[in-house]
Parts: structure tokens; sequence; C-alpha cells
């Protein structure tokens, strides 16, 4: 995809976020949903899934929590939502949920860190949504909690050594195998 579609998917994604929000949306929608439908028609519009998966889920994410916190909605729960509803897209399409998992976490830590909210908490969220995302769709559970740990952390580290910190710790006490996966990583 070109910039210009991905910046067109950035609002498009805000705007549809921002209508399900505020409950002006003509149809009526969960912010689940809309996100999968969304990652699914940006990835099979661009005709190499693969190729555009980090892109989109990047595009996806920003977009979303904009049109969230645009409609004064809650971004917890958004954290959930976009989690969820990219797994289950990128399901669809038959692409990596493992890799979307990282991906999508990864984009939502970060992005929730530099909008001011709890990097540790929006990291346990994420995690949990995506580990429920692909039970539901069928997914590799255990390939996508250690995908989305170590994404977790990534996007926590480039914040700040102390949110990396404050995210080890909630992930240890909040999902089961976390210490595991974060003592392989050293």
């Amino acid at each position: 995809m070109t910039d210009g579609m991905m910046s067109d998917l950035v609002g498009s994604t805000k705007a549809l976020a921002v209508g399900i929000v505020k409950g002006t949306g003509a149809v009526a929608m969960s912010l689940t949903d809309a996100v999968s439908d969304t990652v699914v028609k940006a990835m099979q519009g661009a005709g190499d899934v693969t190729g555009t998966a980090t892109s989109t889920i990047t595009d996806v994410v920003t977009g979303t929590f904009e049109g969230v916190m645009e409609a004064g909605g809650d971004a917890m729960q958004a954290t959930t939502d976009v989690v969820g509803g990219v797994i289950k897209g990128v399901a669809k399409v038959s692409g990596d949920v493992v890799t979307a998992a990282h991906d999508v976490v990864h984009a939502t830590v970060k992005g929730g860190g530099h909008a001011g909210a709890d990097v540790a908490q929006v990291a346990l969220k994420a995690v949990t949504g995506s580990i429920a995302a692909a039970t539901e769709v069928g997914g590799d559970v255990a390939g996508v909690t250690k995908a989305a740990i170590m994404g977790a952390l990534e996007g926590a580290g480039e914040i700040s050594e102390e949110a990396m910190n404050a995210t080890k710790d909630v992930l240890v006490t909040g999902i089961t195998g976390a210490k595991e996966v974060i003592d392989a990583m050293k």
C-alpha cells in the first residue's frame, strides 16, 4: 500500500471508531467487528496479506484509538476491542495470527503509552485480549501468548525502562506462563 492509502486507512478507521463510540453509525456494530472488517478489507485490497499486515495493523490501531479518544470513549475497553478485532480480521484472511498478535499488542502498548495511559495495564489488557481472540478463532494460543508478551515488552521498552519493568511485573502476575517467556528473552 502507498503512504496515501495508509493515511486514508487511519482516517477512515478513526471516523468509524468515532461513529461507533458516539452511537452514530448507520449500522449498529461493535468496535471489535468494525476493526475486524477494516483489517479484512485492507489486507484483501492490498493483495499481499503478509507484506501489508504490520503497516495495516499499526494504522488500524492508530485510527481506532484516535477515534475512541476523540469521541470520549474508554481507552481500556478499546484495547480489548482493537486487539480482538485485529486478530479476528487476520484470521479471516488466513494471515499469520501469531505475528499479528505481536504487532497489534506492540502498537497498542506503544500507542497507549503515548496517549498517557497506564502502559502496564494496557499491556495486560492487550495480551489477555489477544489470547481470548486466538482462542475464539482457533489459533495457536501458546504462540499468540508468547508473541503478545514479547510485543508488549517491546512496546513498553520503546516508551521507557520504567514502563517495561512495570509491564513485566504486571504480566508475570496476570498471565500464566509470562515469567517463562520473559526469562527466555534474556
